[in-house]
């Protein structure tokens, strides 16, 4: 259970809380199954904190540094996280349903089995997550960089990976479909759902140039035959 004198000070605000943390800088904070709904945490230093459990929905983290916590089981839904740092945070079974989390930094952080349904992700730092068997479905993580991030048994159907680094990815046992994987960057190193084994990156530029060709072809204007004239009599 939560510290009742820490939710106090900080649902004072971000400014309290930083400075009763560099006062004690030796108390790891326990805020676990607390209720900051819509809680004003903007830049708020929250690093190696026991949050586990806790309800943040709504709650406005932005440029927060979250860093090491402990965020296991944490209602996120419709939280502002953009900008925030979560590097090797633990989310494991998080709800990050519908985040608003551009920019964040969740290198090495576990995601597995969280619910990131339709969660925005764009240009967010996934370096080496663990995302296993998360609910990435119609995600925003075009331009996210997702090199050598656990994606297996995940759920990316529907999610814009376009421009998404996958470089090094495990996506084996991921749903994905193949017009997704065409739009972000892989390499020879990334691991592809069994379906999916052929989309070598020189495979996947002859798909790419034939769809091109296509498309060129259905906008090139058909001629139609001229008109007979019928001879004089």
């Amino acid at each position: 259970m939560a510290d009742r004198r820490q939710v106090e000070i900080l649902e004072d605000g971000p400014e309290s809380w930083n400075t009763w943390r560099r006062r004690n800088r030796t108390v790891v904070p326990d805020l676990s199954e607390a209720n900051l709904k819509e809680y004003k945490l903007r830049g708020a230093n929250l690093a190696k904190s026991n949050i586990a459990s806790a309800d943040l929905r709504h709650a406005n983290a932005s440029g927060a540094n979250l860093r090491e916590a402990d965020l296991r089981e944490a209602s996120l839904q419709r939280a502002k996280l953009t900008e925030a740092k979560l590097t090797n945070a633990n989310l494991r079974e998080a709800s990050l349903h519908r985040i608003n989390a551009a920019r964040v930094d969740l290198t090495g952080a576990t995601l597995v089995e969280a619910n990131l349904l339709r969660a925005h992700l764009k240009d967010a730092k996934l370096l080496r997550a663990n995302l296993s068997q998360a609910n990435l479905l119609r995600t925003n993580s075009s331009g996210a960089n997702l090199r050598g991030a656990n994606l297996t048994q995940s759920q990316l159907v529907g999610a814009n990976l376009k421009n998404a680094n996958l470089s090094g990815a495990d996506l084996r046992g991921a749903l994905v479909e193949r017009r997704q994987l065409l739009t972000a960057k892989i390499d020879a190193k990334t691991r592809l759902p069994e379906e999916h084994k052929w989309m070598t990156p020189q495979s996947r530029r002859a798909v790419k140039a034939t769809s091109k060709r296509t498309k060129a072809s259905k906008r090139t204007p058909t001629r139609k035959p001229a008109a007979k004239v019928p001879a004089s009599s």
